[in-house]
């Protein structure tokens, strides 16, 4: 019980909830809106902007796999080496091979 009522007269830390810094004054006698009471001109409720972010990831996926499976050229295959054609071997020695001098 004691645990519980300390708890509650606990500050909230981190939570943006209230201030002890004063509020700034507008300069002029005016009422000043702030940004959140002007509706914007094109917003879209949750269910329609999610419709819409859905029907876009899908459209893209679907346009990768057309273009990677339909339009794409294919990767030809390696063809088949002849073991009796002497320009197809490999080298005896590799080319980046350091040659030991005798002294």
């Amino acid at each position: 019980m004691f645990v519980r009522s300390s708890i509650r007269r606990l500050p909230v830390f981190g939570m943006g909830i209230g201030s002890n810094l004063p509020l700034p004054k507008a300069p002029s006698k005016e009422i000043v809106f702030h940004s959140q009471m002007i509706r914007p001109e094109y917003s879209l409720d949750q269910g329609r902007w999610w419709f819409l972010f859905a029907c876009a990831n899908m459209g893209l996926y679907m346009g990768n796999y057309l273009y990677t499976g339909l339009i794409m050229s294919k990767n030809p295959a390696n063809p088949i080496r002849n073991p009796t054609d002497p320009l197809e071997q490999p080298p005896k020695k590799h080319i980046h091979e350091v040659e030991e001098e005798d002294e």
